[in-house]
């Protein structure tokens, strides 16, 4: 859903606003953040001036993301700071675009410059391996930030009943730590929402008390 704020009666404002899920977003806008890029990077291209992998030179060059850092994954860690209530965002556009570019910068640490068969091998080789590392990743990692107490299910599901995991929670800047079992048994209701099991996360938009008896100092 997109729409604008009135800045008052009757009269609408220039600066826009999106408001629906973080899957609608990618879906209208992904185009726009692609046409971004390509203006970020247009310098940087006439910069480094050949290819980073093979070192051609006489070839039209093209801006590829570096693992983990992918468009997707940016504008995705971007929107998860404004989620409201039922998964839903709500950001100005003209900051989100701000957010996105600051995001790339050092740009050198997020884009490679490649020549088109380079950029193809170097997507492939992301394509193959990404499930596997991501895998990895994710049940190495027990530490999460969300602006707002989040429980995502892959990460959870991942660990076994004994092990702790920490969330950090950006907005009341508290900090909150659990085992699997303890969640399971506190935050019974959340496992049972359509929200973690269609969506694979659920967040409150006001912490509950009961978290609370896992409050640890920050």
């Amino acid at each position: 859903m997109f729409c604008f704020l009135n800045k008052s009666k009757n009269k609408i404002s220039s600066e826009p606003v999106f408001s629906g899920s973080i899957e609608d977003f990618n879906l209208f806008f992904s185009g726009f953040c692609r046409n971004s890029v390509q203006k970020i990077t247009r310098k940087y291209k006439l910069k480094v001036g050949s290819c980073e992998h093979c070192g051609i030179s006489d070839i039209q060059l093209e801006s590829a993301h570096i693992l983990g850092k992918e468009r997707k994954a940016i504008i995705n860690k971007i929107l998860s700071n404004y989620i409201q209530y039922d998964n839903v965002i709500k950001i100005n556009l003209s900051k989100f675009e701000e957010e996105f570019v600051n995001a790339h910068k050092p740009i050198e640490q997020t884009i490679k410059i490649l020549c088109k068969k380079c950029h193809t091998k170097y997507d492939s080789g992301i394509t193959n391996s990404k499930k596997t590392q991501l895998k990895t990743i994710n049940m190495n990692k027990k530490y999460f930030e969300y602006a707002r107490l989040t429980f995502i299910k892959e990460d959870i599901e991942l660990l076994s009943l004994d092990d702790r995991f920490t969330i950090y929670v950006k907005n009341d800047n508290e900090t909150f730590s659990m085992t699997k079992k303890e969640f399971y048994e506190t935050f019974s209701n959340v496992t049972k929402t359509k929200s973690y099991i269609r969506d694979g996360n659920y967040n409150y938009s006001r912490t509950p008390s009961k978290a609370y008896n896992f409050l640890v100092q920050n």
